[in-house]
Order: C-alpha cells, then sequence, then structure tokens
C-alpha cells in the first residue's frame, strides 16, 4: 500500500484489570480469570470473567459518571487511556488533531443488560426509577457517549453485527482512512457481562462469558511518524462476506483475502487467532503449519468483542515478533465471516 495504515495505540480493560501492562503480563502468562458465579440460574452455577471493581473516578473524575451504565464505562475508561497514553506528539502536545479530524467506531452487543435492568426496576417500583438514567441505555448510542466524552465530530458509528461486531469497526475504520474520510479512526469493541445471555445459553458451563472493552488508534504510517508515534502493528488487507455454512464460510472468507494479496502473502501467515479454535478446517488453506490462538480460555467468550481481544492479544503477544504476519478470523453463528492481516512491527 502506497501509504499504510498503522495501529498506533491501544486502551484496555478486561478482566485482567484496567491498562494494557496488566493485560500483556497475564496474558503472556497464560493466567486464566475465568471462575464460578456466585450467581445461579435455576440453581445452576455457571463460569464467567468478569472485569472487578476498580476506582472508575480516579480515571474519568466525578463529572457524568453517576448516570452512566456500565457499557458505557467500560468504554470511557479504555478512551482515556488510549488518549491519555497515545494522542500525543513528539514534543509533548495532546492537541494532535482536530476533533473533525476524528472518527470513532465501535462494535457491540448494545446495552442490553442495562436496558433489562431499567425495564425490570421501572415494571417493580416505577417511582424510584431514575429517569436521567434512561437515555444512556438507548440501543445504538454506544459510540455516541465516546465521541461526546472524547469531542469527536467525525464519524460515529456503533457496529451491532453479532460475533464479528469489533474485527468489523476495524475493517471500516480502515476504510475510512483509504477513502481520506478521517486522519485518526478510534475503533474496536465493548461488551458487558450479560446475564440475560446465560439464561439463554444451554452450555453454561462450557461457554463462560466474560466482558472488558479494547479500543484503537489507526491512523496512515506518514501522518504516525509526524508525532513520533508509537507503531505497533500495520494493517494489511481483510475480506468480510455471510455464508450461513461456517466451514464455507470460512474457505470462500480465505479464498477472497488469497485473491486480494495473493498466495504467497497468506503462506506468510504464522499465526492464527479465531473465536472458532475448535474450527481447524480452514488450516487446509495454509501451505504450512500455523498457530491457533485464542483468549477465550483465558477470559471467557466476549462474542462482538472477541476480533478488537484478539487484535489486542496479537500486539502483546511475546511470541509474535516484529515483522510476523498473523490473520485474525471471526465466525458468527449466524453466517458473518470476517478476517483481518496484520504484520505487526
Amino acid at each position: 500500500m502506497e501509504n499504510p495504515i498503522v495501529i498506533t495505540g491501544m486502551g484496555v480493560v478486561s478482566s485482567y484489570g484496567v491498562g494494557n501492562d496488566v493485560y500483556s503480563k497475564l496474558y503472556n502468562e497464560n493466567f486464566s480469570t475465568i471462575k464460578k458465579s456466585s450467581n445461579t440460574f435455576n440453581n445452576e452455577s455457571f463460569l464467567e470473567a468478569p472485569v472487578e471493581s476498580f476506582n472508575v473516578e480516579e480515571i474519568l473524575g466525578k463529572k457524568g459518571l453517576r448516570v452512566n451504565d456500565r457499557i458505557t464505562i467500560l468504554l470511557s475508561v479504555s478512551l482515556e487511556l488510549l488518549y491519555k497514553n497515545f494522542m500525543k506528539t513528539s514534543n509533548g502536545s495532546s492537541n494532535v488533531y482536530k476533533s473533525e479530524e476524528q472518527s470513532i467506531l465501535i462494535g457491540t452487543s448494545g446495552p442490553i443488560q442495562s436496558i433489562l435492568d431499567f425495564d425490570l426496576q421501572a415494571y417493580k417500583d416505577p417511582l424510584f426509577v431514575q429517569p436521567g438514567f434512561f437515555p444512556n441505555i438507548v440501543y445504538c448510542s454506544t459510540a455516541s457517549y465516546g465521541a461526546i466524552r472524547k469531542s469527536i465530530k467525525g464519524g460515529c458509528i456503533t457496529l451491532i453485527n453479532g460475533d464479528t461486531s469489533s474485527l468489523d469497526a476495524v475493517i471500516m475504520g480502515f476504510e475510512y482512512l483509504r477513502n481520506n474520510s478521517s486522519k485518526i479512526i478510534i475503533c474496536g469493541g465493548v461488551e458487558e457481562l450479560l446475564n440475560i445471555h446465560l439464561k439463554q445459553n444451554d452450555n453454561k458451563s462450557e461457554k463462560p462469558l466474560g466482558e472488558g472493552a479494547f479500543v484503537f488508534f489507526l491512523e496512515t504510517l506518514a501522518d504516525a511518524k509526524k508525532r513520533n508515534a508509537s507503531i505497533f502493528g500495520e494493517v494489511l488487507e481483510y475480506s468480510t462476506l455471510f455464508c450461513p455454512d461456517l466451514q464455507l464460510g470460512a474457505t470462500k472468507n480465505l479464498s477472497y483475502l488469497k485473491n486480494k494479496v495473493g498466495q504467497e502473502m497468506l503462506d506468510s501467515v504464522k499465526y492464527i487467532f479465531t473465536n472458532k479454535p475448535d474450527s481447524s478446517y480452514f488450516k487446509n488453506d495454509f501451505t504450512k503449519n500455523v498457530k491457533i490462538k485464542t483468549i477465550e480460555d483465558k477470559i471467557g467468550f466476549l462474542g462482538p468483542l472477541s476480533g478488537a481481544a484478539h487484535l489486542a492479544s496479537l500486539i502483546v503477544d511475546k511470541e509474535i515478533l516484529s515483522g510476523d504476519i498473523s490473520l485474525i478470523l471471526n465466525q458468527d453463528k449466524n453466517g458473518n465471516c470476517t478476517s483481518l492481516l496484520i504484520k505487526k512491527y
């Protein structure tokens, strides 16, 4: 690509804790936060990997926190970490990009649990419902609150597209930059622990649910160099399609990707991060052995957030060296299939 698109920042809130350093440390130690929940459904216990309590005010301050739902707080904290640590120039200035030059794209399933909690409270005891809470849980508002908090005046999109949502957000950001629609992209995903999903999950003990927020900066290499930004990796290419058959969908996706980048590039892939680690069928599309990686055995099943979590894991993974090319492949049971090629710096 004439002007490569690179990843220049990352903000993480996960069940490992708050911040990139703790995520990197515990991920590389292969640490698992999955545990038995103190809650039960139909007298049956289940596994989960929650974000443990932390001092939100210490990071965000008191302003506006009283009426924020959980998913908004997780996203806001990750954005604060992202901007604080990576939105600077070489001389320390934080006024890098104008508000109009920034766009935010967030993948999620939406604040479903918060909506449910609000509705239940309104049903049980409407006199004690906090009316000001409702605007914060409007279904597609997730990215909007991030934009308001960080004064982003460019594109603002919440993607709700199943388990590929956060990876789709990164891909959309990639296209924004390709088409010169923004100077810098804030993209990724956020998810809260959904107790309502536990009630719908027939394999509660086999699928521990997790939560968190993973957000990134994307910008062109030229702009990143101008401000002497940290560079974690380069987004090389992507492929996305819909196919109800998971095996056929993965095969078609990689075929489309090969048409874009060529067989030689695909052959150079060393690692595959996927939310379907038991589906090794797509390894047949590579001429050599590749290593399959996932985060579900460490921080739980993240649904729409898994693509962004895999991108963060790729960045901090000490086994993956500078110059190594990895593939993130996410699939949704309804048929969405998305892949992203990343070269680590």
